[in-house]
């Protein structure tokens, strides 16, 4: 039964008021006496405009912080008001597809959210972990105090920013998202110390912990990394941080794991036949051998997979393509054609798969992703054909990513039909060159019209709104102008550009 008086107050009605209720709070009990209750009506209004008006500042200490621990002076200025009232829609549910543009803008120009909008990003960020390493360079000083005095928050500065805010002590003291935060810092500015650090305090870590920050090593391991790469982390108890790991050193071509990974690739494959007869053979394993598990090698397979195959795909894994074409004097198409055994062929394709997922070449991104979009037949257990795209993708500039996206467009009725070449085209982030933008508008306004991909719908418009350049906003906004009627869509896509070119407005208006 609800028994707050204001609650009351609202479903009753004046009229069947008895005495005024009580303040709600003891600090509010001095505001509280000043209403006049003689006008219950508006009396009520104010009281309930009161209450809400406390709630929203925030909750009362537990106890007296000390003067010492008092939020710090701010560095960063505020950013235009125009531009935080475009923020506090977005985090009330308004378009807030595009948070992640508002929070790079304010980054880009070393502004910060205003005070009165950090409860709200806060919690924001504290519920979707890929916001937080945009939100990190905005909190400004007193939103990262916020955040380390609020349960639950804290987890929001693991994405660092530049980590300035942090204290000297912030490994030692901090909490887990602050030592990752701290460790992506000083990585930045002294790798070799940074990595001392972490593998003094390896063992006793707990293992999501070792696992957050080793992923933060994986993003651009260094010489210093591979000791504890080698020695700890390839045999942790853990599976991730494994195969994080094993992730890390296929970008360390010198260290000795990446030798005995070519090694044993160089042992079982091999090439047979003459000219045009050529082709690449496996020989996998006939046993295991238990030096392997220093390695990160698993013996158990998991279920429907032979054990020779999987001891393979994980040793083919840990090479990079690199490897393969110096190995065999080719190209990439050439290495890729090679691929024609019949008994083994996938457990090679699935060991190039794994080494492109985890550590993708920028090189060899592009002819790699338009074999992947080609293939009829993806193999049983491999990585989703869309994940290792998208993971391609992120390594590629604007106009070979563009690219591999026409080839998924041109590409066989199949990827058309399951939606592949629209949900590249909205997850991907690289900046739509002028064409492919055009293209891809032409496609997503046809498809809202024919309906051959029936998952395309409004929430498709918001995403395409966030994809096209917004050097491209008027045109697209006169190209739907002019259509004779517009789908429920196509207006959820105007009304989105119209959104996006208004905050875009606010950060380059005068305050």
């Amino acid at each position: 039964m609800n028994r707050d008086p204001l609650h009351v107050l609202a479903l009753l009605g004046t009229a069947r008021m008895g005495p005024p209720p009580p303040a709600p709070h003891p600090a509010l009990a001095e505001a509280w006496a000043r209403l006049d209750w003689s006008a219950p009506e508006r009396a009520a209004l104010a009281a309930m405009a009161l209450a809400t008006a406390a709630r929203q500042a925030g909750a009362l200490a537990l106890a007296a912080e000390p003067a010492e621990d008092l939020a710090p002076e701010e560095t960063l200025p505020a950013c235009a008001p125009a531009a935080a009232q475009v923020l506090r829609r977005m985090l009330a549910g308004e378009r807030d597809e595009f948070l992640p543009e508002w929070l790079e803008l304010a980054a880009a120009r070393s502004q910060r959210v205003a005070h009165r909008d950090l409860p709200a990003l806060l919690r924001r960020a504290a519920s979707e972990p890929a916001l937080r390493a945009a939100i990190s360079p905005v909190l400004g000083a007193r939103g990262v105090w916020l955040a380390r005095r609020t349960p639950g928050w804290g987890e929001v500065l693991e994405g660092g920013g530049s980590g300035a805010e942090l204290t000297a002590d912030a490994w030692e003291t901090g909490s887990p998202a602050e030592r990752v935060a701290w460790l992506r810092r000083e990585r930045a500015r002294d790798a070799a110390s940074a990595a001392v650090v972490l593998a003094k305090a390896w063992k006793e870590l707990a293992g999501e912990e070792r696992e957050r920050l080793l992923a933060v090593v994986a993003e651009a391991p260094t010489e210093h990394d591979v000791a504890l790469l080698e020695g700890e982390a390839l045999r942790d108890r853990r599976r991730e941080v494994r195969a994080l790991a094993r992730a890390a050193l296929l970008r360390r071509p010198e260290s000795a794991f990446a030798a005995r990974a070519r090694a044993r690739m160089e042992a079982m494959v091999g090439l047979e036949g003459l000219l045009l007869g050529r082709r690449l053979v496996l020989r996998p394993p006939e046993t295991f051998d238990p030096a392997w598990k220093s390695d990160g090698i698993e013996e158990k397979p998991p279920a429907g997979v032979g054990p020779r195959a999987h001891w393979a795909r994980q040793w083919l894994g840990a090479v990079p393509l690199s490897a393969w074409l110096r190995r065999f004097e080719v190209g990439v198409e050439k290495l890729l054609a090679l691929n024609r055994d019949e008994e083994w062929r996938e457990v090679i394709l699935l060991g190039w798969l794994d080494a492109a997922l985890a550590a993708p070449e920028r090189e060899h991104a592009e002819l790699f992703a338009l074999h992947v979009i080609k293939l009829e037949k993806w193999p049983k257990g491999a990585p989703a054909p869309l994940e290792l795209v998208l993971r391609l993708l992120e390594v590629l500039d604007a106009e070979a990513a563009a690219r591999v996206l026409a080839a998924a467009d041109a590409g066989a009725g199949k990827p058309a039909e399951n939606g592949f070449y629209f949900e590249l085209l909205f997850r991907s982030r690289f900046e739509l060159p002028a064409r492919e933008a055009q293209l891809a508008l032409e496609r997503c306004l046809e498809a809202w019209q024919t309906r051959p991909y029936p998952q395309l719908q409004s929430n498709h418009a918001r995403l395409l709104a966030r994809r096209l350049p917004l050097a491209a906003a008027d045109e697209t906004l006169r190209r739907l102008a002019a259509l004779p009627e517009l789908s429920g869509p196509a207006e959820e896509l105007l009304r989105a550009i119209e959104f996006r070119h208004k905050l875009h407005l606010a950060f380059t208006s005068s305050p």
